[in-house]
């Protein structure tokens, strides 16, 4: 069930913990999950949302916040940048979407790329087929893009060998299975992934990583200067959201929650309710809290009756993906104005990732067009040239 964004059992809850005053960088609004990879993981099932959660987690170090790699590099590219595109059709195989240079893309390879996406990150082919022909041509562009990246890699040679891209892979899933290599490998069959499909992604976005680091070495350092003048230019952003602790039972029927919902407004203590009543296995020994969450972590419906709600008030029933929740909500903090002392490092920390960023455009954008790429007719982007769009926004 995934009333929140953030997966955990069926609840899809967040782990309890103490209210955060900050988030990643100290600025409302910028959460670094769906950012990382360009990727908006909702709308997809719970179980695609596990999997892009732990995949994630193998962004190495601090580049996986808000810098740019696989997907963000190849969904996210600078504008302005004039690839050298032809629409030719006969001087490409009957089969090929593309060709990059001398090497040529089959339909095929560009359908198991999105497979692969759709397993990792979420990504979804739209159902509409209008939509669904927009998609095919953005697939096909950020394929374009990512072959234009692992050239200058091995151009530059940035690479990464199978030993290290299975260590990585190993505290994966030390990190996230708990060790059990059976755990991942289920995981893997029900995303219709393999083993290597993930080794072959953990070492892209490895090169990537290293070549972004040798392109944006030189980039210019934030003062704290810059950091105040940002903190006064965008002042209504420092803030440290409204966040609220609640506690939820889930259930299998809209009548069911009904009957519990009246029970709980009667007096009933929520805790046995939770107990007798949750098929939340994860929550139930803990009073179905889930602890401390923001209203951009929850579902919109959910978000809506659990934020509406006063202190001590019991909300719902509220229908998710998993089922129909009764919730209460036990504690809340309200929004307050960061200092700039609280956010000066973290002001800085953005301001210097958004010159790497900067650099690193520019950098590309060279790349791409120096590059000679070929689309067959019906993967042609409707502009060839623009930046290709996020595959989720559809």
């Amino acid at each position: 069930m995934k009333f929140l964004r953030g997966p955990r059992g069926r609840a899809g809850g967040a782990e309890a913990s103490e209210p955060e005053r900050v988030g990643d960088d100290g600025i409302r609004g910028q959460e670094t999950d769906g950012a990382d990879t360009g990727i908006d993981t909702a709308g997809v099932t719970a179980g695609q949302e596990r999997t892009a959660a732990w995949w994630r987690s193998t962004l190495p170090g601090s580049f996986r916040v808000r810098v740019a790699f696989c997907t963000l590099l190849v969904l996210v590219i600078a504008a302005g940048s004039a690839v050298v595109v032809h629409d030719v059709v006969n001087r490409l195989p009957g089969d090929a979407a593309l060709r990059v240079g001398e090497e040529v893309v089959t339909e095929q390879e560009l359908q198991q790329r999105v497979e692969v996406l759709g397993g990792l990150y979420g990504v979804q082919p739209p159902e509409d087929p209008d939509k669904r022909d927009t998609f095919n041509r953005d697939a096909a562009k950020s394929v374009a893009v990512s072959k234009i990246l692992d050239r200058t890699a091995q151009q530059e040679g940035i690479e990464v060998g199978e030993k290290e891209a299975r260590d990585q892979l190993a505290t994966v899933i030390d990190e996230n299975f708990q060790g059990k290599r059976e755990a991942f490998t289920q995981m893997l069959g029900e995303q219709g992934i393999s083993e290597q499909d993930v080794l072959d992604e953990i070492s892209r976005q490895l090169r990537n990583t290293r070549m972004f680091a040798k392109v944006t070495e030189s980039a210019e350092q934030a003062t704290d200067e810059d950091a105040r003048t940002y903190y006064e230019e965008n002042d209504k952003e420092m803030v440290s959201p409204e966040q609220r602790r609640i506690s939820n039972i889930v259930l299998e029927s809209q009548k069911a929650a009904e009957d519990v919902a009246k029970q709980a407004r009667g007096g009933a203590d929520f805790a046995a309710l939770v107990e007798e009543y949750t098929i939340d296995e994860q929550t139930r020994n803990e009073g179905g809290d889930l602890g401390w969450v923001k209203k951009q972590d929850l579902e919109s419906d959910y978000a809506g009756a659990a934020f509406g709600a006063e202190p001590g008030d019991v909300f719902g029933p509220v229908q998710s993906q998993g089922g129909w929740n009764v919730g209460k909500v036990t504690e809340v903090e309200e929004a307050t104005q960061l200092s700039f002392e609280e956010v000066q490092d973290d002001l800085k920390a953005r301001l210097d990732r958004n010159a790497q960023v900067e650099l690193w455009r520019e950098w590309l954008g060279d790349k791409i067009a120096a590059a000679d790429v070929e689309y067959a007719s019906q993967y042609r982007p409707d502009d060839p040239e623009a930046p290709p769009e996020d595959l989720t926004n559809r």
